[in-house]
C-alpha cells in the first residue's frame, strides 16, 4: 500500500499463505523502527494489508489511526494518499463499500497523480470489491482488468484473485464456515451482524453454486479457502 515501497518489498511482506506469520513479522518490525512516525508509516500501511488478511481487525483500524495522523501532521502528497487507502481497505473489510467506493476513488486519482503505478493498481483492486459489494459486477471487472494490466507492464506480484467472484469478506466468511463456526460466532470474529453474515452466505452460495454447508465446506477445502493450508 506504501509508495516508498517496491513491488519486491511489497511481494515480500505480501499476505501469501501464512497471514498471522507476518502479521506478527510485520509488528516485530514496526516496535523495531521505534517512535519515527515517517519511518513507521510505511509499515503501518503494510500492517493494515496485512492484519486484515490475518483477520485482525483492530490491528488494522490502529495501524490505519496512526497512519491519518502522521498524514494529518506532516501533510504530503504521499502520506496522505497511504493514509486513505489504508481507510478504505478498512472500510471495504468492514462491509462499509458505499463509504470506501468514493475515498478509494479520490485515492486512485492520488496516487496516479503521483506517478505510483503500483499503488495506483492496488487501489483498482480495491475499487473491484467495493463495487462487487455493492452488486456492480462490471465496474468490478473494470477496475480488475485494470489492476492486472499495471501489474503485468511492471512486472509485478499479482495479489490472488479470490475464485468465483468472491469478495476477500467472503472468502474469510467461507474460511470460518470451513472451520465450524456458527453465523453467531462468525459475525463475532469479524465483528458484523448475524443478518450481515446470512447476507454473505447467500451470496457465496450463489456464486459457487451450493446449497447447503457442507458442500461449501468441501468447496471451501477444494480452493484451500481455509484458516489452516
Amino acid at each position: 500500500m506504501g509508495g516508498t515501497h517496491s513491488p519486491g518489498e511489497r511481494s515480500s511482506s505480501s499476505t501469501g499463505g501464512d497471514a498471522a506469520g507476518a502479521a506478527t513479522s510485520i509488528r516485530t518490525a514496526v516496535a523495531a523502527v521505534g517512535e519515527d512516525p515517517l519511518r513507521r508509516a510505511p509499515l503501518c500501511a503494510t500492517a493494515v494489508e496485512i492484519a486484515l488478511a490475518a483477520g485482525q481487525p483492530d490491528v488494522a483500524r490502529s495501524a490505519a489511526a496512526e497512519l491519518a495522523e502522521t498524514a494529518a501532521t506532516y501533510g504530503t502528497s504521499g502520506l496522505a494518499a497511504m493514509a486513505a487507502t489504508a481507510r478504505g481497505a478498512v472500510l471495504l473489510a468492514e462491509d462499509r463499500a458505499e463509504e470506501a467506493l468514493p475515498l478509494l476513488r479520490d485515492t486512485y486519482r492520488r496516487w496516479h497523480e503521483l506517478g505510483a503505478e503500483y499503488d495506483a493498481a492496488g487501489t483498482c483492486a480495491l475499487l473491484a470489491g467495493a463495487y462487487r459489494s455493492l452488486g456492480d459486477e462490471t465496474s468490478a471487472a473494470v477496475e480488475e482488468a485494470h489492476a492486472e494490466a499495471a501489474y503485468l507492464r511492471l512486472g509485478a506480484h499479482r495479489p490472488a484473485r479470490p475464485p468465483d467472484g468472491l469478495s476477500r469478506r467472503e472468502c474469510e466468511v467461507l474460511a470460518l464456515v470451513a472451520d465450524g463456526r456458527s453465523n453467531r460466532e462468525i459475525g463475532e470474529v469479524l465483528f458484523i451482524s448475524d443478518r450481515t453474515v446470512a447476507r454473505h452466505l447467500s451470496n457465496i452460495f450463489h456464486k459457487i453454486g451450493v446449497t447447503s454447508r457442507t458442500q461449501a465446506v468441501r468447496y471451501a477445502i477444494d480452493h484451500e479457502l481455509t484458516l489452516t493450508r
